[in-house]
């Protein structure tokens, strides 16, 4: 068997990575009130900021009002 080699993609890629996921998900879904992220540089990069911005989405950086282990992140009663 072939192991393929680890890939380590730039901050760079999955930053577009994550902020392409966000435009899809806010065409398919609509635009949560809240977005729920940690502190990894495809969060802090100023396009993905900038697109939470203009879609009237509040975000929290660091992990509190997120149900802890819930995939989707589900605002908590603090951001009620």
């Amino acid at each position: 068997m072939t192991r393929r080699p680890r890939r380590n993609h730039s901050p760079a890629f999955k930053a577009k990575v994550a902020l392409a996921a966000l435009k899809e998900d806010i065409t398919r879904f609509g635009a949560p009130e809240i977005m729920n992220t940690d502190q990894g540089s495809q969060f802090t990069w100023i396009d993905f900021i900038t697109a939470l911005k203009d879609a009237d989405i509040r975000f929290n950086k660091n992990g509190k009002g997120a149900l802890a282990g819930h995939p989707s992140g589900v605002q908590s009663d603090q951001w009620r």
